[in-house]
C-alpha cells in the first residue's frame, strides 16, 4: 500500500476539499497504484532500450503537466513515506535506480493522488465534497487515456 487511509484522507482534503470513506479510498488507492506501476513499467522499458540496468528520472514519462502537478504536490508539504513506494518499484522491476529516482518516487506517487483528486473534483462531487463511484470510475478512465 503506497499510503495509509489517514494520510490519503488528509491529502485529498487539503489538495481538493474532498472527503473519502474507506471503501472509496481503497478503490482510489488501487487506481493510483496501477498508474504508478504503469509509469515504472514505461521507465523500465526506456532503461532497457538504452542498455541500462537501472532507472533514471529521464526514463519516466513526465510531461509538463505532470511536472506542474508534482510542484503542486510539493507545495502541500504532505509527504508520502518512501519505503512503501520503493517496495512498489522493486515489486514491479528488477532494475535498480539512482538517487534521484529514490528521492522522487514518493513525490511521483503523491502527485498521482493529487491528479486523481483534481480530476474527480472537475467531474463533480456528491454534496460538493464526496466522489461517487461513477466519478471515481470516470477519473480512472481519464487517467488511462492520459498517464
Amino acid at each position: 500500500m503506497l499510503i495509509s487511509y489517514k494520510k490519503m484522507e488528509i491529502l485529498f482534503r487539503r489538495c481538493c476539499g474532498i472527503d473519502l470513506d474507506k471503501n472509496k479510498a481503497k478503490r482510489i488507492l488501487q487506481i493510483v497504484e496501477k498508474k504508478f506501476n504503469d509509469m515504472v513499467e514505461v521507465a523500465e522499458h526506456n532503461a532497457r532500450r538504452n542498455d541500462r540496468d537501472y532507472l533514471i528520472m529521464e526514463d519516466f514519462p513526465i510531461t509538463k503537466g505532470l511536472r506542474l502537478s508534482m510542484d503542486k504536490f510539493l507545495e502541500l508539504k504532505e509527504g508520502v513515506d518512501i519505503d512503501p513506494v520503493l517496495q512498489a518499484v522493486k515489486a514491479k522491476t528488477d532494475l535498480g535506480y539512482d538517487d534521484e529516482v529514490r528521492e522522487n518516487m514518493p513525490v511521483l506517487a503523491g502527485t498521482i493522488f493529487v491528479i486523481v483528486g483534481h480530476i474527480m473534483k472537475e467531474l463533480g462531487l456528491e454534496g460538493g465534497r464526496r466522489p461517487s463511484v461513477e466519478t471515481i470510475e470516470r477519473a480512472e478512465r481519464i487517467l488511462d487515456y492520459t498517464l
